[in-house]
């Protein structure tokens, strides 16, 4: 409705433009187009509707990744992609992801980081499949959270070979962690 971009809630606006590096990261691990020069995503004809809730930093509020979650379910996202997480959730956040689970969307959300059992969020909530990481030998990496119960599957996160707009020489780079993993999944 208001443009084929996406919304910024960061900033609250239509440009959702990523000024961290992050989500085009992310993002490329999707859907980057072959160019024969760099590398392909995972689903290159797949269309992303960009929804900005972090900030140049990497960090937000629940109550704006919650606004997010609900924008992309109203404008017709069939997958939700969550590479982030936080050590405590909201009723608001939780709403959120039932909401767009709802609407017929599926929350795939990234397991976190610590290389402990803790639940993050929104990944612990039933309605948000929760992304583990695996390494090149298919085993569990290392710095990827665990806990039966909270798991919902695993997938590749480390040396994930990724667009990255800070690289000024090659444009690529090498990221790891459950950030990687759930794009994988999405």
């Amino acid at each position: 409705v208001d443009d084929t971009w996406g919304w910024d809630f960061v900033n609250n606006d239509k440009d959702p433009t990523d000024d961290h590096m992050h989500g085009t990261a992310v993002t490329s691990v999707m859907v980057a187009a072959q160019d024969g020069v760099g590398m392909v995503g995972i689903c290159p004809w797949c269309r992303v509707v960009a929804v900005k809730v972090l900030d140049s930093q990497g960090s937000g509020s629940l109550d704006v990744v919650a606004s997010g979650i609900v924008y992309a379910a109203q404008n017709g996202a069939r997958v939700i992609n969550l590479s982030l997480a936080g050590a405590i959730g909201s009723q608001t956040l939780e709403n959120a992801v039932n909401f767009a689970w709802n609407q017929g969307a599926v929350v795939v959300a990234a397991a976190g980081n610590e290389g402990n059992s803790t639940t993050l969020y929104p990944a612990g909530y039933a309605n948000a499949i929760s992304v583990a990481s695996t390494n090149s030998g298919d085993k569990h990496s290392c710095f990827s959270n665990y806990k039966a119960g909270y798991i919902s599957v695993a997938a590749p996160g480390e040396a994930i070979y990724v667009v990255d707009i800070n690289n000024s020489t090659t444009g690529y780079n090498y990221y790891s962690g459950t950030s990687l993993s759930t794009p994988h999944v999405s």
